[in-house]
This record gives structure tokens, sequence and C-alpha cells, in this order.
């Protein structure tokens, strides 16, 4: 049926009406707090961003993947001294690029190693790429010899039609075959160079997540990290989340995994033969010509040795101590360090410790003797005024923000004007709940807010949901759901709800929780009864990863990762290219697919025409409109009717950086969590630049539009003044629509008709400065 308007007093006949809110309206992001600078230099004057791979070669150079800066350094020996030189990258410019030296472009690499002939070997972590470094004359060129930018996923193949996703560590054998562990596939991967090409082939392991030892696809890992190979090209790998160390034999044609030390899940700390022995959170791994096998075990702080003794191995610690971090350089237990992330060997037989807690990079002789290279503990990430690895964030309707700072593991308060104050955690990770400082957490991914002001934390390595309410000017954190330190599936209450690296999490009006709980594959709900907080599951089934629309357990998710809810209580969720909706149907929860599809992106547009990079954070105003991360970019989702919209409002596509601008001026660096206040500031949490930034809109919006109804007629009106704005009409809708103005300049408030023929399609009107 035909409605009639009057615009501006005027009649016309239309089929429907468009008030024009500027969905691709731009915006301007300044950075409110925090922010880093990774300067080259001599020793203690070098800064360093998350120094997460360490190699060194013949010459006695070593060589960091320096993840948070995106670059990769390189450390010369000067008598005594070691000079840092950023030899590929630019420091906070990240990127995909292939290159000369600081025209290259890296995402948060996080492994590394050189072969016999010198070439560096990189894996991109957050590219999902492999990358080749090789020194040309004075030059480092940087080309990508397998992977595909920003497609998470996982296939066999050469160069470009091989896929990785999260790739860790990197080991290269003597004939130049590079091993890889692919973090997030669970696969050990091969990459056979064949004249001018890479052919990749997965040797271990599979999609699915597990413990068991067995040949080729028969083993099972949980987020490999870090791999070594040594002189018989036995592969040793760290099993991060399995917390034990696994050794891959070649056997003819096959691969055979066993388990050498450590007993998966259990994490701990403990000396001794096997099984009996305890790591907790192991990575960086390297072995030695003796066979020995050096552990970086990070969350006990320590390194490890696992000696080969008959047919056992034996576990022993070298230097560190559980419990006791710190920076101090010493001898054996009197050593303290700081989340150590990997090794490497000199040609000394001395090991680099690549140390991400403290920035540093240090050296520690066979007798356990250690000493600071280069960097300065003095950036530690838990610093007061400084934020490491943010990748969550809320605001309150006073302005205040809330921000889960991952890699300090601690819960930080943002005032409106940028001041950093810390309500939980002290920068050690760990599972106590108490108040304030007392409380510890295991790098925390997600955050909410309840009217009453409590907080809500998805705890993700240590697998709970934590609660943080204010008591007075205190903060007292307790565990809801989940047992610490051990990931699970079932639903249930309290610590018999199991949840695997839970990271989105929003709550509802009525106080109910929902998570994505990302390695089940799954969406939970968590409400309170009486005293106890029940875990169910709504969306998805555990242990089958897929992508598919459909009702609860019906539906499947690859990787779920952010989780917002709008006012009418949907959720939707993010994976790596799609925006999926969960809408409630009486007792069932029913979902689909909104945006995005297998198409790589960015790309604006409607529906599955939008495509997506790597989606991260998402948030929802008051209106519905969607706000999301991706990649580089800040994008937006706008509803019109039936479709979703999205336009891109800051950021430029593989040019990472930390510059602040308007739309595509400004970069960011690995953004995460975004949220959205009551004004449509956005607040992103920059991950890689250690900082929050803030988007504020653009000062072209739209006069205030009001739709009304007089008789058979919808009024559409405006202030009296709106200079500079002009009415438009299309036959579409979208990013494709074709507007075409009904007036020549200034929009006047009478004297301006629009008469349509009742039996066109529907047209559209907007208000455009």
């Amino acid at each position: 049926m035909k409605t009639s308007l009057s615009v501006a007093g005027l009649t016309c006949v239309v089929c429907s009406v468009f008030v024009a809110t500027a969905p691709g309206q731009s915006y301007t992001f300044v950075t409110l707090s925090g922010g880093l600078s990774f300067p080259d230099g001599t020793n203690r004057a070098s800064r360093f961003g998350s120094p997460f791979g360490v190699a060194a070669d013949s010459a006695g150079n070593i060589f960091v993947a320096d993840g948070s800066s995106h670059t990769i350094r390189k450390l010369t020996r000067a008598g005594t001294n070691w000079v840092v030189n950023t030899i590929a990258g630019r420091a906070l410019a990240s990127g995909a690029a292939d290159g000369t030296n600081d025209n290259a472009r890296f995402l948060g690499p996080q492994g590394i190693a050189v072969d016999t002939h010198g070439n560096i070997f990189v894996a991109d972590t957050d590219n999902q790429t492999i990358r080749k470094i090789a020194l040309t004359g004075t030059n480092w060129v940087v080309t990508t010899i397998a992977g595909v930018v920003g497609v998470a996923w996982s296939a066999d193949g050469t160069n470009n039609h091989a896929y990785f996703s999260q790739p860790g560590g990197l080991a290269i054998d003597r004939w130049g075959t590079i091993f890889v562990a692919d973090s997030s596939n669970n696969r050990i991967r091969k990459i056979t160079p064949a004249g001018d090409d890479w052919v990749v082939t997965t040797i271990a392991g599979s999609s699915y997540f597990g413990s068991s030892d067995g040949t080729n696809s028969g083993a099972s890992f949980n987020i490999p990290h870090k791999i070594a190979v040594d002189s018989a090209t036995n592969l040793y790998v760290t099993d991060y989340l399995n917390n034990n160390i696994r050794k891959i034999t070649p056997v003819g044609t096959n691969w055979v995994v066993t388990t050498l030390a450590g007993a998966a899940p259990a994490g701990g700390f403990a000396d001794g033969l096997g099984a009996n022995a305890r790591f907790n959170c192991p990575n960086g791994i390297v072995a030695d010509n003796a066979g020995n096998v050096f552990v970086a075990d990070s969350a006990n702080n320590s390194i490890r040795v696992l000696a080969p003794v008959g047919s056992n191995w034996v576990v022993s610690t070298l230097a560190g101590f559980p419990n006791a971090r710190g920076a101090e350089d010493g001898t054996n237990s009197t050593a303290h360090f700081n989340w150590p992330y990997d090794l490497a060997l000199d040609t000394n037989g001395d090991l680099v410790v690549a140390e991400v807690g403290n920035f540093t990079i240090r050296k520690l002789t066979p007798s356990g003797v250690s000493s600071t290279l280069a960097g300065a503990f003095r950036d530690l990430a838990f610093a007061a005024d400084q934020l490491s690895g943010p990748q969550a964030i809320v605001v309150d309707p006073a302005g205040v923000l809330f921000v889960a700072d991952t890699e300090s593991s601690s819960i930080r308060r943002i005032s409106p004007e940028g001041a950093i104050s810390t309500i939980a955690g002290s920068g050690v990770r760990g599972t106590n709940d108490g108040m304030n400082g007392e409380a510890q957490f295991n790098l925390p991914q997600g955050i909410a807010r309840d009217s009453l002001g409590n907080l809500f934390v998805a705890d993700t390595f240590n697998h709970t949901i934590r609660k943080i309410s204010p008591v007075g000017r205190d903060w007292s954190v307790t565990t809801l759901a989940g047992m610490p330190g051990v990931p699970g599936s079932a639903d249930g209450a309290n610590s018999a709800a199991g949840f695997n690296q839970p990271h989105g999490i929003a709550v509802d009006s009525a106080g109910v929780l929902y998570v994505a709980d990302m390695r089940n594959f799954t969406v939970r709900r968590i409400a309170q009864e009486g005293a106890n907080w029940v875990a169910s599951t709504i969306a998805g089934l555990a242990g089958a990863p897929d992508r598919v629309d459909g009702t609860n357990s019906g539906a499947r998710f690859a990787t779920p990762r952010g989780l917002t809810l709008d006012t009418s209580g949907n959720l939707y969720v993010t994976e790596s290219g799609m925006i999926r909706k969960i809408a409630r149907d009486g007792p069932n929860w029913v979902v689909t697919t909104i945006l995005g599809s297998s198409r790589v992106g960015p790309v604006d547009g409607t529906n599955a025409v939008a495509a997506f990079a790597a989606l991260r954070g998402i948030a929802a105003d008051d209106t519905g409109a969607l706000y999301v991360t991706d990649s580089d970019l800040v994008r937006k989702a706008t509803r019109f009717g039936a479709d979703w919209v999205v336009t891109t409002l800051g950021g430029a596509f593989r040019f990472g950086g930390g510059v602040d601008g308007t739309g595509a001026e400004a970069q960011f660096s690995g953004p995460d969590g975004i949220a959205v206040d009551t004004y449509g500031n956005l607040y992103v949490a920059d991950k890689y630049n250690r900082a929050i930034r803030k988007g504020v809109p653009s000062s072209t919006t739209l006069p205030a539009l009001r739709v009304s109804r007089s008789a058979n007629q919808l009024v559409l009106s405006w202030p009296l003044s709106a200079p500079g704005f002009v009415l438009e009409m299309s036959r579409t809708l979208g990013p494709g629509a074709s507007w075409e103005s009904l007036g020549a300049g200034t929009v006047m408030s009478i004297g301006f008709a629009v008469t349509n023929d009742p039996g066109l399609p529907a047209l559209f009107y907007r208000l455009r400065r």
C-alpha cells in the first residue's frame, strides 16, 4: 500500500522513507591513553615491544621477531656491547607488504629461524604467512613464500595456495626444510623448497585439539607454539595448552609423535622423570648437539632442561624459579625472569632468551649464569602509567573505560581524560581471587559491565569467568564459572562448568552473561540461580568447528571471538570473516550470518557482498548499529530494513601504525576490543600500539530529523535552519545507490515539493551536507 509523505509541508507519494544517518560518516581518531616507541641502540638503550621469537646465525648475530613493533631486529656484537638495529619493517607500522628494509611490513611476527646461508625466515603470525628475508648487498629484501595474507585457514599447497592459522614457531634443518608450529590449526607443517617455489605439507596433527600420541594426523596437539629440530631431523614441540613437550620422529615417510615430559593438560611446576614433570605454558624450545632439549617455561618464569637417560627424559631447572617473577641476572635460581618466550643457541653453546615480560634479550650459559644483552626492564608491562597489549574494553555512562590489559594480566581503569589506574591484578599471571592487586588473571581477553557497575571478565587462559565488584573504592574479584587452568566444555554450575579460551563476553539487563567460548566453538549462557552461576550452551557444538547457520547445537562456529548484545537482546558474534546473529525464538536460539562470507576482504557493501579480513571486537550502539575491528580497520554495520550495510570509519588496510587522523589517515596496529558511548564516540583497544584510541564522529552530523504522522500522511521535518544540506533521492539503497539532488543548493524549510508516481517502486530520501 502506498504511503503519502509531506516533505516540509508539501506532499509526495512514496513506498518507503529513508532518513539518512550517515553510515559512512568518517571519524577522527586520537590517542587517549598509552602509546609506545621502540628505538634502536646499544645494550639497554634499545627498546623492544614483544620479543616473541629469537634466532642466532653462525657468525654470532642474533635476530629477533619483535611482535608489538612489527619489526625484525638484529643484535650485533661490538666488543663487550650489543648494538640493536631494525633490519626489516618499521616500528608501529604494521602491514603485509614485501619490500626492502623499512619498506617491508609485518603484523605481529612471532617465529624466526636462520638457515645455513644466512637467510632469515619469519612466521608473520597475524598475517597468516611465512616470510623470507635475504641479504642483498647491504639491504634486506623481504618476500612472502607461503600463506595468504589475512586468511586464517588450513590447506596444504604451493606458495599462496597454502593456508596457515596463527603460525608460531619455526625451525630449519640443514637441508633448508622449514618446519612450522601452525598453532591455531593444531598442526605441524613442513615447507620444502622446490626451485623458486615452496611446497607446504602437514606432517602431524589435525584441526581438532587433543593430546594423543600417534602417527601423522593420528596425533593431536593443543596450540603447539614453538618448534625445534636436531641434527637427525627429530622435531621437538612445546604443546602450549597441553603443558607438555612432544617429539616428532621421522620413520620412513611417516612422522611419529610421542610425549617426552609433562602430563596433559595438568599445568604446574615439578622437575622429574617424563610424565612426573610439570610445565606451565611452555613456549620456546631448542636442542643442542648433545641431545639435550631446553624449554622456556613461560608461566613458571624459568628455563628447563630435558636430558635423555636411556629411553626416558629427565627434567631439571637451569635458571629461574616459579612465582619469583623479576628481572635480576644471577646464577640458576637467583636469576629471575618474566615470561621467557623463546630460545636460541649461539655458536658458543649459550642460550639466548627472548623475554616478553621484561622486554629484554638475555643470555644464559650452560652453567646457568644469566646476563642481559639488550632492552630495558623499565618498560615492564605493568608500569603504572602504561598499557601492555589491551584487548578488550567497555565504557560506562560517565565515559570511564575499563580495559582487559591482556599482556599484563590486569584490569585497568582509564578516566575520560586518559589517566590509567589498576583496579585488579598485579602483572603476575595466576588464578587468585581477592581484592585489587591480590587477584590474578591469565591473559584475560573479554570484559563487560552491568548496570550496577560490576565487571565481568573472560579470563581466557584460566578458562574461567570472573566477576569484579566495586566495594567502596576497592574491587573484589571472584570466580563465577569454570575450573582455573583446566579447559573443558561441560555445562553446569560454578566450577563444574568448563570453558576453553573464552573471549568475548556480554551481559544483558537481567544480569545474564553470554560468552564466546572460542576453543569450544560455542556460545554459552551463564545465569545466576540463587548463589550459583549456571552455564549452558545456546549455540554451536563443542569439538565440532564449522560455519553453519541453524538452531541451538545445529549451528556451528569455527572461531567465535567478539560478542555483543543489542537493546533487543540479540547477540552478535564475530568470526574471522563473518558477523553472526543469535536471536532467541522461544526456548531456542537461532543463528544466522548477517554479514560476510568466505570471500576475503575488506570490502564495503551490503549483506554477503561485504567482506572482512580478520574480525576481532564488536560493539552495538543504542540504534542497533554495529562497530567492529577488522585487521587494521574500524568498520560500521548499519541496518536498513532487512539489509546490513558495511562502511569503513577509520584505518588503512595493510598500512598499520600509530598515527592519529580522520578516516583513512588514522592508523591502527592490531586493534581488538571496541566500545561505543551514548554520544557515538568509539573507543578502540589498539593492542600492538599499547594504546586506547578514541574516535569522534566528524562535524558533518545531520540535523535532528523527525518522522511523525498526520492523518494518512507521514511528515518528515528538520530544523528551520539546515544550511549546506540538500535533499537527495534514490531508487535503491546501499553502497551502489545512485543519489540525485532534488534541489540546487541549500535545503529550504518551505517551498520544496517532491511528487512520485504511485506505480513506481520504493523511493528513498536523505539529507546530505
